[in-house]
């Protein structure tokens, strides 16, 4: 698989939509932790168990984020605590995709930094524009806590190191068929490897 990395508001979501309009399989972490915070998903499950019914949707149907952003904003260390819950749930599902999928990573752990190069064979690191980023950080600035952002901060994506690596610095056209090229060129090489294994086995 390959994985798209980089900052808050980066352009990662816009890209993976963009390599999603040329036919290729693509997951957003987002919505897959969305999928499993649903009632009685393993995610549910896990959050209920550590934070109690009141984190539960008034419908019953799935966890609140609201409430769940109110847990983080009352003590920073539960963002630690929730990803430490739901990291493992998610590198499981991450598990069952098939190899020739691009996944938006928009958050790292501790357990997700080791795992990362065995779920991943190849990385593309979104690094937005200098006024991009400055944009959205003042757009964005009152939304989290101070000790939130210092933990979001240390997990920097970004700080990441793959050997097969694409750097994007703008999110254009050119990025965009640069990004399609390096996914088609490393799914084809996976394919090969792929072929060799099997011609061995026969």
């Amino acid at each position: 698989m390959i994985a798209i990395i980089g900052e808050m508001n980066s352009g990662k979501s816009t890209l993976l939509s963009q390599i999603d309009s040329h036919g290729i399989k693509v997951v957003n972490c987002d919505a897959l932790i969305e999928e499993l915070y649903k009632y009685n998903k393993a995610g549910f499950k896990a959050l209920v168990k550590r934070f109690g019914s009141e984190i539960i949707t008034k419908d019953n149907n799935s966890i609140s984020k609201s409430a769940l952003k109110a847990l983080i904003l009352s003590d920073p260390n539960n963002l630690t605590i929730i990803n430490e819950l739901i990291h493992p749930i998610v590198i499981n599902e991450l598990t069952k995709l098939e190899p020739k999928t691009v996944v938006e990573i928009t958050a790292i752990s501790p357990l997700m930094l080791e795992r990362f190069e065995k779920l991943f064979n190849a990385v593309i690191k979104v690094k937005p524009s200098f006024w991009r980023l400055k944009y959205y950080r003042f757009k964005n600035k009152n939304n989290y806590h101070k000790k939130v952002k210092k933990t979001l901060l240390k997990n920097n994506l970004l700080n990441i190191k793959h050997q097969k690596t694409l750097i994007l610095k703008n999110n254009n056209k050119h990025s965009v068929d640069k990004a399609v090229k390096f996914i088609h060129d490393h799914f084809n090489e996976l394919e090969k490897r792929i072929d060799v294994c099997v011609n061995k086995k026969i």
